[in-house]
């Protein structure tokens, strides 16, 4: 992996990195005790190669920033499992996946910060010319933080789009639905060590799939302790 970084007048930034690598094909997946029987097949190692490309910029006070980067990343022989019967592993040919994703950072007060993320994503299957399963285009979260003395609390919103997917009852192509939630977490600090904290997830109780065919939990509250060094 090779990465440069130039800096530019205002604030600005110019970005950059391309790398190469490789994967060998884990013994879960050589091994795989759940496949059907006699549908092994032999594995070859994953290769990859990428790019990525971002300009960023910081106010002068360091307040704001903001940055957009643009990737590709392109993979030979991507281990992956079937999407139906006989199950087991196999390698796709060529997957490629160009993306967009922006950030941004605000502190709009003295205790109160913005954060706000966006990623659109592309992958296909380069051969077959379908999209890759389970990876939504759209995604995006924002997060609202406070933070004054002893006492912390963070509100986030997250998003998905709806992204190709299987039905796992018939085991054809299916799109699973988009969603969004909201979580809510606290904190209060004891001693210096020492906090208490809560969170809840899924603030509206929503139904909703990270896979489609596999439910989530619906509203979800945390109580607990956390212990610093």
């Amino acid at each position: 992996r090779v990465a440069a970084v130039l800096k530019l007048p205002a604030g600005f930034s110019l970005e950059g990195s391309w790398g190469q690598g490789f994967k060998t094909p884990t013994v879960s997946e050589i091994a795989c005790d759940f496949c059907d029987p006699g549908s092994a097949t032999a594995l070859r190692p994953e290769y990859a190669q990428g790019w990525d490309a971002a300009l960023a910029w910081r106010s002068d006070d360091g307040r704001v920033s903001a940055k957009i980067t643009a990737y590709r990343l392109a993979v030979r022989d991507q281990i992956q499992f079937t999407a139906g019967p006989p199950f087991h592993y196999l390698n796709i040919d060529r997957t490629r996946t160009n993306g967009v994703e922006a950030e941004a950072d605000a502190q709009l007060t003295q205790h109160l910060t913005l954060q706000a993320t966006y990623a659109y994503t592309d992958a296909i299957d380069v051969d077959a010319g379908t999209e890759m399963l389970r990876v939504p285009r759209d995604t995006g979260s924002a997060s609202l933080i406070w933070n004054d003395g002893r006492w912390g609390a963070d509100l986030t919103v997250r998003a998905e789009g709806q992204d190709a997917d299987i039905n796992p009852s018939t085991f054809s192509p299916a799109t699973r639905p988009g969603f969004v939630l909201a979580s809510l977490a606290g904190s209060y600090a004891l001693k210096p060590n020492l906090e208490l904290t809560a969170r809840i997830e899924n603030l509206g109780n929503t139904h909703y799939q990270e896979a489609l065919g596999y439910g989530e939990p619906r509203q979800v509250i945390f109580v607990g302790v956390r212990l610093k060094n």
